[in-house]
């Protein structure tokens, strides 16, 4: 199944992660700021120390502009590509699949909720 997982469609590729769990990692992007760990709390830390400015996606353009002010630089607005064009977005998505995918993540959603609500706070 490997091979073909990406073939598959969202809610067929969130149940095959779901049936094997323990197969394939959760939580990448606290694994990523977190030596490879899915941990949430060392992932916040790094977040909270070592990064200067950190949002979630939905912040991009609010984050380019605040980079762009620091340096003295105008920034372009950035360019919104859809990798996945086609294909529905978050906000097309049932609320239940989309439930699904945090379950599966707990890290990483309680991480973005995070680091919006820092970004928010600045």
């Amino acid at each position: 199944l490997e091979h073909r997982l990406y073939d598959l469609e969202l809610p067929e590729f969130v149940e095959a992660i779901e049936a094997r769990p323990e197969v394939y990692q959760h939580d990448y992007q606290c694994r990523q700021l977190a030596d490879g760990r899915p941990d949430l709390e060392a992932a916040r830390r790094t977040v909270d120390e070592r990064l200067w400015l950190a949002a979630a996606l939905p912040q991009i353009d609010r984050f380019v502009a605040r980079i762009g002010e620091a340096l003295g630089i105008a920034f372009p607005p950035p360019a919104h590509v859809r990798r996945t064009k086609g294909k529905p977005g978050i906000e097309s998505l049932d609320p239940g699949l989309v439930a699904r995918i945090r379950a599966l993540n707990p890290g990483d959603a309680a991480l973005v909720r995070h680091v919006a609500r820092e970004f928010d706070a600045l």
